[in-house]
């Protein structure tokens, strides 16, 4: 399965170039070959235009991100914050287990 399949609204993934390198960023959009980044913390307002080949996905999602995006709501930066640490300590938890 491509990693396009697997990406969508409320996916958490990292980001692997830039200067938000090795953040955990909520994606917000997806239009191949890019997807739209905030992580409610740095990046505020408008999302993060970034190159799908620039993420490393995760297997953490936020169906609240989710269905908030599909509906057509754009989730304010503290809802965002909150998945994002909802997602973080299981994230934390598989990598320490690899």
């Amino acid at each position: 399965m491509a990693v396009i399949d697997r990406i969508g609204p409320g996916r958490v993934v990292i980001s692997r170039s830039g200067h938000d390198r090795g953040r955990y960023l909520m994606v917000l959009g997806v239009e191949p070959p890019y997807v739209y980044l905030a992580d409610g913390v740095h990046r505020k307002g408008i999302p993060k235009k970034k190159k799908i080949l620039h993420v490393r996905l995760t297997n953490a999602y936020s169906s609240r991100i989710g269905l908030l995006v599909q509906e057509g709501t754009v989730p304010d930066d503290e809802l965002i914050r909150e998945e994002l640490e909802k997602a973080l300590p299981q994230l934390h938890r598989e990598n320490k287990e690899c």
